[in-house]
């Protein structure tokens, strides 16, 4: 042992001694603790011989490279050690160091072949995978359009890496939340990216909870099956769908800092029960488009019964085209404000059709561009607006768009956005101490959401989320001015609830750790 110790010592940075054993038992307790690259092992050992500690090993760590050294140069040992894929069988009496080093760097390069093969068939995996999600997006794309029978697609079952006999099914949609402003914030390969990181947490999760699989079926949701077969009541399963949901929601904001909803569909057999089931799911998911929560998770009679009639498409009409007339005359943008949340209420009240009410108040946008061009153009311009994003907003962001929009033709003036820019300020200020939110900073000078956001973005040149950063970690640095405060104690104070992303923060905005900053304040 002792010249195994001097031999490593001296045979370079390549490899390192990490550890000794005396007994087998105690070789397997160490190898489990250090992790070592490579072993080196006699045979004959107290309590568990070599032979026996390496057949242990083979059980966690099959790839791992074994070195034998052995006084025994009998056949039978070497034959035992041929059958265990040991990388060498040197004996040692006497030791050949130069046989031992030749060994190692043999083990070394057993140990970065497999390290590579293992890494591209990780890689053959991942993209086999990818590719199996885009022919399922593709397929059950034209399946949802009518271009494909439910028949016609087990013939892709290998390719697409599911199996579509799923005996007493649910459909599911799960819907990212607040589109606008992931569709707004987000480049549209960081958009794929986290769309196609959402499928594959979701699909852990189904497969992990019985039997199924997910695709991407459009910009703002994705759209799952599932199968319990072990329940078989539908009770049951609609109250697995609930704690599935749960844990979905819970992944996606843990994991990707995305909100999601899921809408449930009721239970379908068979392959032709695939596109009935779909379209069940999204009349129940039509229900997240008049609610303003997140996280939420909608299950068959959850959503209230419809109360659409043709009078009241006609009365929102009505109201709309007076409340463009108001614009148009420059009238009280208050009553005007409040009138478009009233219509918006007026929708939820009466569950108009969702193509029917996103119609209507895209309409209304349209009316307000051909009325004043120059104006509307900023707005219109930007994406959300694009006809293929609005449709997938929900009832409150295209109120939103609208509001903005309607703020843009009142050309108020630069005076009154700076007033409500530095009511902001004063409201951050004087709540500094509270976990704020934009809706929060928004409702207290009168302006929605969206509107507030942008022109807060242009005329500050920072995002309200950086401004309030920056206006609590400037607190934080007078604080450590006066007194010795730890990162816990400052960061519950100024409402930054995670002590790592408040010392993150710090660093970020002053370039040194809380810790610096004081024994630079203790230097001066």
């Amino acid at each position: 042992m002792e010249r195994l110790t001097r031999f490593f010592d001296g045979a370079g940075p390549e490899f390192e001694q990490v550890g000794k054993a005396y007994s087998g038992a105690e070789g397997l307790r160490l190898a489990a603790q250090l992790k070592p690259d490579i072993v080196v092992t006699d045979i004959v050992m107290p309590e568990m011989d070599g032979i026996a500690m390496i057949e242990q090993l083979r059980e966690q760590h099959p790839a791992l490279p074994c070195i034998i050294l052995s006084a025994y140069s009998e056949f039978a040992y070497a034959q035992r050690a041929m059958q265990l894929k040991v990388s060498d069988y040197i004996v040692k009496v006497p030791l050949d160091e130069a046989a031992l080093l030749q060994a190692l760097h043999k083990a070394a390069k057993q140990m970065r072949e497999q390290e590579h093969t293992s890494g591209e068939l990780l890689r053959l995996d991942r993209m086999t995978r990818k590719n199996a999600h885009r022919l399922r997006k593709q397929l059950f794309g034209e399946l949802l359009r009518g271009e494909l029978t439910a028949r016609q697609l087990p013939a892709w079952n290998d390719e697409m890496m599911l199996e579509l006999h799923l005996p007493g099914y649910c459909a599911c949609l799960i819907r990212i939340g607040d589109y606008a402003a992931f569709h707004r914030d987000y480049s549209k390969s960081d958009q794929r990216a986290l769309r196609y990181a959402l499928t594959n947490v979701a699909e852990e999760l189904l497969q992990a909870a019985g039997t199924g699989f997910v695709f991407e079926h459009s910009y703002a949701a994705l759209t799952g099956y599932v199968s319990w077969p072990h329940l078989h009541s539908h009770a049951e399963r609609l109250k697995r769908a609930g704690a599935l949901s749960a844990d979905i929601i819970s992944r996606a904001r843990q994991y990707l800092r995305m909100r999601v909803s899921v809408a449930w569909s009721g239970v379908f057999q068979g392959i032709d029960g695939l596109l009935p089931a779909y379209r069940h799911a999204c009349r129940i998911a039509d229900e997240l488009y008049y609610v303003t929560g997140e996280g939420l998770t909608l299950l068959p009679g959850d959503q209230p019964a419809p109360g659409h009639a043709p009078e009241a498409e006609s009365e929102l009409r009505r109201r709309l085209e007076h409340l463009l007339a108001a614009v148009k005359a420059a009238g009280d943008q208050q009553a005007i404000r409040a009138e478009l949340l009233a219509i918006a209420d007026r929708i939820r009240q009466v569950r108009l059709p969702v193509q029917r009410a996103g119609a209507l108040l895209r309409e209304a946008a349209d009316d307000l561009a051909l009325w004043s061009p120059a104006v509307a153009a900023r707005q219109l311009e930007t994406s959300c607006w694009q006809v293929g994003i609005f449709a997938l907003l929900r009832l409150h962001e295209q109120v939103g768009l609208l509001e903005e929009l309607i703020r843009e033709l009142f050309l108020r003036g630069e005076a009154s956005d700076r007033r409500e820019l530095q009511q902001a300020k004063a409201f951050i200020r004087s709540h500094l101490r509270e976990r704020l939110t934009l809706r929060q900073v928004a409702d207290a000078v009168g302006l929605s959401p969206n509107y507030f956001s942008a022109l807060f973005k242009r005329e500050e040149q920072v995002s309200l989320v950086e401004y309030i950063n920056r206006e609590k970690i400037a607190l934080a640095s007078e604080l450590l001015m006066q007194r010795g405060w730890s990162n816990f104690e400052l960061s519950e104070y100024v409402g930054i609830g995670n002590e790592r992303y408040f010392c993150t923060l710090f660093r970020q905005y002053t370039g040194v750790s809380p810790q610096q900053f004081r024994k630079k304040v203790k230097r001066v």
